[in-house]
């Protein structure tokens, strides 16, 4: 009866051991991946394009090699953007490209997936295409808040 006991206190022991080590690589793996994402920033500026602000159009930023993350960006609502530090940037180096579209005064077939007959303003996409497809501007995004980084952006 002596020994019943023993072994049932053991496996119990045992189990507990085995449930409390589980969470703890459990708990410890969680927080070696968030220490392996990369660091972010927040930054915000102003867009302009010809000496005019950017009304309506997109920011994005990549990081180039070294440094390593996801891809992110923002809005661009009159001329200017911001992007908290929980979604923003990668530090350290990032491509820029920054898109705009305007109305072009005609009205065309929207296409799917909205109804058939559905018309909008033609847009057309009027930054030139070595401020996004073919950019090469580059910003360094520093540890932090990141304020004021503008763009005016020259037709080529």
């Amino acid at each position: 009866m002596a020994l019943d006991f023993f072994n049932s206190s053991c496996r119990k022991l045992c189990l507990t051991s085995l449930i409390f080590s589980s969470l703890v690589v459990h708990s410890s793996s969680c927080s070696r991946s968030d220490n392996n994402s990369p660091e972010r920033a927040a930054i915000n500026g102003q867009i302009k394009f010809k000496g005019e602000a950017v009304e309506d159009g997109m920011i994005t930023f990549t990081p180039l090699s070294p440094t390593v993350g996801p891809s992110t960006g923002a809005k661009i609502r009159k001329g200017s953007y911001s992007i908290s530090q929980e979604s923003g940037p990668v530090v350290g180096m990032n491509r820029v490209e920054i898109t705009a579209y305007q109305k072009t005064g005609k009205k065309i077939e929207a296409g799917t997936p909205n109804p058939p007959g559905t018309i909008v303003d033609e847009l057309n996409q009027f930054i030139p295409k070595e401020y996004n497809a073919q950019s090469k501007i580059t910003i360094q995004i520093n540890t932090g808040n990141n304020e004021n980084k503008d763009f005016d952006l020259v037709k080529k």
